[in-house]
C-alpha cells in the first residue's frame, strides 16, 4: 500500500472538509446538482477522447497505485544483481531459476532471465528486452493521460454548472433570498471541478509519472544486470558497480556508509 497517496487523500479531504464546515456554509456545498453536473460531464467527456482500455486501465492504474505494493525498488535490484552475478560465477547461470521465479514484481524479472538464457547473442536479448520496457512506457503514459485530460476537463465542467447556476440566478433576481441561494449552489460547482482536477486527478497523474520512471529504471537495471551476466560474466563487484550508476550520487554514498 502506497501510504503516502492514502495519507495525502485522506488529510486533504479532512482539511477541505474542516474549511467548509468552519466556513459554515455545509448546505450550500452540498450541491447534487453540481456534483452529478461535474462528475458525470467528466468522465463522459474523457470517454470521447479516450478509448474504452484507456479509460478502464488507468482507473485500474489509481486502485494498484494506492492499495497494491511497489515491485521490486532499485536497491534491493541492485543487490540481488549481484549476488546472482556471484552465484552464476560458481553455479552455471541455469542455477538462477529459482530466485528469477522468486522475485517479487510483474513478471519481468523472470521473462528477462528466459530471454537472456534463449537468446543466442546479447544483442537479440537486448532487442526483445527494450522493446518489452518501450512498451510497459507507452502503456503507463496513456494511463497518465487519460487523468491528465480528467484533470483538464474538470474544471470546464464545473465552469460550465456555474454557468447553468448562474442563469437560475438572473431567473429569480427579483427575489434576494433566491438569488442568494442560487449563487452559492452556482459557485459550489466550480468548486467541485477545482477539487477534482486540483486535488485528485492531477497528483496521480503526477504519482502515476512519478511511478512510472522508478519502474522503469529499475525494468533497464534489471535488464543491464541479467545481460552482464550471461554474456559478459562480470565480477560481482564490476557488476554492482556498473549498476551503481542508475542510482543518485546521494543513495550511492548511503549504501557506503
Amino acid at each position: 500500500m502506497d501510504f503516502m497517496t492514502l495519507i495525502g487523500l485522506v488529510a486533504g479531504l479532512a482539511m477541505y472538509s474542516w474549511g467548509v464546515y468552519e466556513g459554515g456554509s455545509v448546505k450550500a456545498f452540498l450541491n447534487s446538482h453540481g456534483i452529478g453536473l461535474v462528475v458525470g460531464g467528466t468522465l463522459f467527456s474523457t470517454m470521447i477522447i479516450c478509448s474504452g482500455r484507456e479509460f478502464v486501465g488507468a482507473m485500474r492504474a489509481a486502485v494498484v497505485l494506492i492499495l497494491s505494493p511497489r515491485n521490486l525498488a532499485l536497491d534491493p535490484a541492485i543487490d540481488l544483481l549481484a549476488g546472482l552475478g556471484k552465484k552464476a560465477r560458481q553455479s552455471g547461470i541455469d542455477s538462477l531459476e529459482p530466485d528469477a521465479r522468486g522475485v517479487r514484481d510483474d513478471g519481468f524479472f523472470l521473462r528477462t532471465y528466459h530471454t537472456c538464457l534463449t537468446s543466442p547473442d546479447e544483442i537479440m536479448a537486448r532487442n526483445v528486452i527494450e522493446r518489452e520496457i518501450i512498451q510497459t512506457g507507452m502503456r503507463h503514459k496513456e494511463m497518465g493521460n487519460v487523468f491528465k485530460t480528467l484533470g483538464m476537463i474538470s474544471p470546464m465542467m464545473g465552469l460550465m454548472g456555474t454557468v447553468i447556476g448562474i442563469v437560475g440566478v438572473l431567473r429569480n433576481i427579483s427575489d434576494p433570498q433566491m438569488v442568494g441561494a442560487s449563487m452559492g449552489v452556482a459557485m459550489s460547482t466550480a468548486f467541485y471541478g477545482i477539487l477534482l482536477s486540483g486535488f485528485i486527478f492531477t497528483p496521480l497523474s503526477g504519482k502515476l509519472r512519478l511511478r512510472s520512471n522508478s519502474e522503469l529504471l529499475v525494468k533497464e537495471t534489471i535488464m543491464e544486470g541479467l545481460l552482464a551476466i550471461r554474456f559478459t560474466n562480470a565480477p560481482p563487484k564490476v557488476l554492482e558497480r556498473q549498476l551503481l550508476s542508475y542510482l543518485t550520487a546521494r543513495s550511492i554514498a548511503s549504501r557506503g556508509k
